[in-house]
């Protein structure tokens, strides 16, 4: 028709990311547009090619792109009338980090950049310094509340990791323990460059008798974060409570997973006993991204249902004493096969010491 035109040929900006050292082509990396004062005018994501599209009327912009398991790039470019303006990126991979001013994409993703990201080359876990989620009120500073996998945007709502409950969790509501708060969350190791390790901590307590402290740990080429919470008993008497961890999964075609007992959805929660081998709960959607929680030692039930999974397991603890709850946070690509917890049983492996 001769008043047809390409939406693609006019004015504005288009792309294709690729990897520095190899060439290929970078999916699911969040594309912003800027003007000259800050101001946001564009965001989006590029497709399976690396390529991406985003209109603007004529002026100067700052194009820059963020996406998991890469470090962050940008470029000025001028948009003029009627042209197409091109701002092809070349993003390089990135060593493990801690800090503030990063986010991880996604349609789930919900921290500012005042919380803190832990990143290596193959995941980023946004961490709460404060930020609240309404689920999670008053004890969301210092748990997960976006993860994302390399190639893959974030699915996760929000991790409840940990909780201490003096009663064992049960019924539809399990899953909202507002029984630890952390009241300092910091970098310990920031990180950065071609650094093999970075880590967090999250310092408060579960209820007035227990201490509890959690530090996240991010090494280079490991598909998971580990955290590791101490509690401890500051009474003077014995103490019994139940700990453990919820995952909560709100992406497309959420569903839950118990190792040795294959996908959950039921929308009534049920205990299911792990298998010992590889003791892990997780989630995962129809973006063929598998998460799961990988606990050092089987000694817990799993309380699951489709649509969140968590841990659960008593403990004892005299005056003084201390529980070290170890496990590992791993996002992974599964490939879309058919068996999406098969990478979980992959990646178990005895948790470091």
């Amino acid at each position: 028709m001769p008043w047809a035109r390409r939406i693609d040929a006019g004015d504005g900006l288009v792309g294709r990311l690729t990897e520095a050292a190899t060439g290929a082509a970078l999916p699911n990396i969040q594309v912003t547009v800027s003007d000259s004062a800050g101001a946001q005018i564009s965001r989006t994501t590029t497709d399976a090619s690396g390529e991406f599209l985003a209109f603007a009327p004529p002026g100067a912009y700052t194009v820059a792109a963020e996406g998991v398991g890469y470090e962050p790039a940008h470029a000025s470019v001028t948009v003029h009338a009627g042209a197409q303006t091109r701002a092809d990126l070349q993003l390089t991979r990135t060593g493990a980090w801690a800090g503030t001013g990063r986010t991880v994409p996604g349609p789930q993703s919900q921290v500012p950049r005042t919380d803190i990201v832990l990143a290596n080359d193959l995941l980023s876990l946004a961490i709460s310094a404060g930020s609240q989620d309404p689920q999670l009120p008053g004890v969301t500073a210092g748990k997960p509340l976006d993860l994302a996998a390399v190639g893959h945007l974030d699915q996760i709502d929000w991790l409840n990791l940990p909780y201490a409950s003096a009663a064992r969790p049960r019924g539809g509501s399990a899953w909202q323990q507002l029984t630890v708060k952390s009241d300092t969350v910091e970098v310990v190791s920031a990180g950065g460059g071609s650094s093999s390790e970075a880590s967090v901590r999250a310092v408060g307590a579960g209820t007035s008798i227990l201490a509890v402290t959690t530090l996240y740990t991010i090494r280079t080429g490991e598909p998971w974060v580990t955290a590791e919470t101490t509690f401890t008993n500051r009474s003077t008497v014995a103490r019994t409570f139940w700990a453990g961890d919820v995952l909560d999964h709100d992406g497309a075609g959420q569903r839950s997973g118990v190792a040795g007992h294959g996908t959950i959805t039921d929308s009534a929660p049920a205990d299911f006993t792990p298998a010992p081998a590889t003791p892990w709960i997780g989630m995962t959607g129809s973006d063929a991204q598998t998460y799961g929680l990988l606990y050092e030692t089987p000694d817990f039930t799993a309380y699951a249902c489709g649509i969140w999974a968590m841990s659960q397991r008593e403990v004892t603890l005299e005056p003084g004493a201390e529980f070290v709850l170890r496990r590992r946070i791993a996002a992974v690509h599964n490939g879309g096969a058919g068996d999406p917890w098969g990478v979980l049983g992959d990646l178990w492996v005895p948790a470091r010491t």
